[in-house]
């Protein structure tokens, strides 16, 4: 399927297989990837949970900070179904209103390098059983503030590299 792009936004969809995801909440309703190598946000809104970006990495592990220290990434901001979303989706120039800030889960992809498997770097989500509000979860100010850590595999990968490739 071809990019579409609504305004300001560029919306992908990924029509894949739908997979289970954490906590056995369909997953999020938006994915906003963002970051210097990116010219503007890429809103992913389809079979999210197939990406395995908001769970925890495939090959959970102890990221040493000197193995990210120099390396370029990507952010993304993951915003879990909720009320609050529904509106979002339904307007696109909305949802190019969103900023990284009102997510609920929050989360960094480093690219593989010449021997250096891709790293993503994840918070956990904030899940909301509050029909009014979904409240926000802070965004880590380092790559320390980040729980969940690991490598992602090459099939992995492969799927998320068209979405965060610079533009």
């Amino acid at each position: 399927m071809r990019p579409l792009a609504f305004s300001s936004v560029l919306a992908v969809a990924v029509l894949l297989p739908v997979a289970a995801s954490v906590h056995g909440v369909a997953g999020p309703a938006i994915v906003m990837f963002y970051g210097d190598t990116l010219s503007k946000p890429v809103y992913l809104v389809v079979d999210i949970p197939r990406l395995g970006i908001v769970d925890r990495p495939t090959t959970p592990g102890d990221v040493a900070e000197s193995e990210l220290a120099g390396r370029p990434h990507v952010s993304f901001t993951a915003y879990w179904h909720h009320p609050t979303w529904e509106r979002y989706l339904a307007d696109p120039d909305l949802m190019a209103t969103l900023r990284p800030e009102q997510g609920s889960q929050h989360g960094r992809i480093y690219p593989p390098t010449a021997g250096r498997p891709a790293i993503l770097l994840s918070t956990p989500p904030r899940l909301s059983t509050n029909p009014r509000a979904a409240p926000p979860v802070p965004i880590p100010p380092d790559s320390r503030g980040f729980e969940w850590r690991g490598s992602l595999s090459e099939e992995r990968w492969k799927m998320i590299e068209p979405l965060v490739r610079p533009r």
